[in-house]
């Protein structure tokens, strides 16, 4: 992996959704590969306390505060750092909201991308783009085998549906306009991303966490749904590695890629409660309530072409990676050093521990 550190030294990187949890870690990895970090987005309540350790460590980071769906802002964000690669994880991102509010949902998943991708036309420097988006754009009839990327889009729910239009919004604007400029972009399907940082309501570890610290039972909606849990910081190596064949090679790379772990790692939600509790690394009550939110039973990865082409694995630790996360939740109730703590997690997922 000592390829990354090679490649990403000195280079002109911007991270839209820099404020998020996954993107105060990407900032994280970014940083400690020598790049030269911007940042854009709406700072996120439940990732606040890690941003705000990310910013305190990195304060030559600028993240400028901005809606992806503003023009003129994001525009003007393009021209004062003039980035050599994007990585677009600016979005809505719980399907919960999909129904709560699906028209804003839609707005920033959809028209947002299309906006920031409209301004990224003008970007003369920009040699690659990477767009997150998810596990769930598939059209899920909850079978038992892996999505592989060639697989149907769709989404029975708002937030999946929105996150499969902008697959099909960045394919059309890598065919129409980036390709023939030379450009790289690519999309980035992830599975279940767990890491310390993330609060977000109706998510399993922070809702776990939560729980724990306010001395309260678990409550389990779907203790049987089947998920591909993942530590952050193996999708964001990925992210990484992609972006890196992007900048080199963008006719080569420039598809669809997902990003998840092997086989074992993809359980139940009742196994992962089961892991915490017998491992020693928190202990709780569980009480299983109705859930009104429709969500499928069952999703799975095939990530066989990032491993083929890109050269990346997941480290397939989930035990270890769960006893990390918990300590790393500990850390920032506590106010130590969550960063420090972080990039050695980062350093083990390259070492392959």
């Amino acid at each position: 992996m000592e390829d990354l550190a090679q490649f990403y030294s000195g280079k002109r990187v911007l991270v839209t959704g820099s404020h998020g949890f996954k993107g105060s870690w990407l900032v994280v990895a970014l940083k400690h590969f020598g790049a030269e970090v911007f940042g854009f987005g709406v700072p996120n309540a439940s990732s606040a306390q890690l941003n705000s350790a990310v910013q305190t460590a990195f304060p030559e980071v600028r993240q400028k505060e901005g809606d992806i769906r503003n023009q003129e802002l994001f525009l003007a964000t393009l021209e004062d750092c003039k980035p050599e690669l994007i990585f677009h994880l600016a979005a809505e991102p719980l399907v919960s909201n999909g129904y709560a509010f699906p028209k804003t949902v839609f707005d920033i998943n959809v028209m947002g991308l299309v906006n920031v991708l409209e301004c990224c036309r003008h970007a003369a420097e920009l040699r690659s783009i990477v767009n997150v988006t998810t596990d769930k754009v598939y059209v899920n009839s909850e079978t038992e085998l892996a999505f592989c990327e060639t697989e149907r889009l769709g989404g029975d729910d708002p937030y999946s549906a929105s996150k499969a239009c902008a697959e099909i919004v960045t394919h059309s604007y890598y065919e129409s306009f980036f390709r023939h400029e030379g450009k790289g972009v690519a999309t980035a399907r992830a599975g279940n991303v767990i890491g310390a940082g993330d609060y977000s309501q109706n998510r399993l570890v922070p809702d776990m966490v939560r729980a724990i610290e306010m001395d309260q039972k678990f409550m389990v909606r779907n203790p049987e749904a089947i998920r591909p849990w993942q530590h952050v910081f193996d999708p964001l190596i990925g992210y990484l590695m992609l972006g890196m064949r992007l900048y080199d090679q963008p006719s080569v790379y420039s598809s669809a890629y997902n990003f998840g772990p092997d086989n074992k790692q993809v359980l139940p939600v009742s196994s992962i409660l089961e892991i915490v509790q017998q491992e020693g690394i928190a202990k709780f009550e569980v009480e299983q309530v109705t859930n009104h939110l429709s969500e499928k039973k069952i999703l799975m990865l095939d990530s066989h072409k990032a491993k083929s082409l890109l050269g990346w694995e997941n480290s397939a630790n989930l035990a270890g990676d769960l006893k990390n996360i918990f300590a790393g939740y500990g850390m920032i109730a506590g106010g130590l050093d969550i960063v420090s703590f972080g990039i050695k997690e980062l350093n083990d997922k390259l070492r392959g521990k």
